[in-house]
């Protein structure tokens, strides 16, 4: 498989790469039919409070992604900063990473994890939800990651939300480091299309 360049009319509309141009993809020579490459990132440096779950399974407040870095024509992260919702719009097996930096603070005792969990229309993803916690009062964040396989319908929605019982504090700390933290991110890539 080999990766053509951006393409030209995408790229006359859209001088920066990270605004997002659908890359072609030709399955050995240009005469063949496109490969299905879909993939999109987004994130956030910004730090946020969510609300906790509600009850078991369910989302608790939604991570906002106010960044992107790219996105392909069948992936929209239109709404990534205003209501932390990406939209599938071609079915398949993806591979979806997300991970955030956060903290409960104060710290409740006894001393409970947090999670978040990756959310398919407002059901959560099995294995989807890794657990952090505190260790001390002075600390500033942990990082908690998680990669899933999830097939998706066109149409479906996925979004990242709180899952602990408690507010968490997502933050970009900035003590000890000359570059900026990601407080979020999300990452899905398509595997196989349907």
């Amino acid at each position: 498989m080999s990766y053509d360049e951006y393409d030209d009319d995408c790229e006359k509309r859209h001088p920066k790469k990270s605004e997002g141009c659908t890359v072609n993809v030709y399955c050995g020579d240009k005469d063949k039919p496109k490969c299905d490459v879909e993939f999109a990132e987004v994130y956030s440096v910004l730090s946020q409070v969510l609300l906790p779950s509600p009850g078991p399974a369910l989302p608790g407040q939604v991570v906002l992604m106010e960044n992107s870095i790219t996105s392909t024509y069948n992936l929209d992260i239109s709404n990534a900063a205003l209501n932390g919702t990406i939209i599938v719009n071609k079915a398949g097996w993806y591979d979806v990473t997300i991970g955030v930096t956060g903290s409960l603070n104060p710290i409740p005792a006894p001393l409970p994890v947090w999670t978040v969990s990756l959310f398919q229309n407002g059901v959560l993803v099995p294995a989807s939800t890794f657990a952090n916690l505190p260790l001390s009062p002075t600390q500033q964040a942990n990082e908690c990651v998680s990669d899933v396989f999830v097939h998706c319908d066109a149409g479906d929605v996925l979004m990242v939300a709180n899952t602990t019982t408690n507010p968490l504090f997502l933050s970009s700390p900035s003590l000890g480091t000359n570059a900026v933290v990601n407080s979020a991110t999300f990452k899905i890539k398509l595997l196989k299309a349907d």
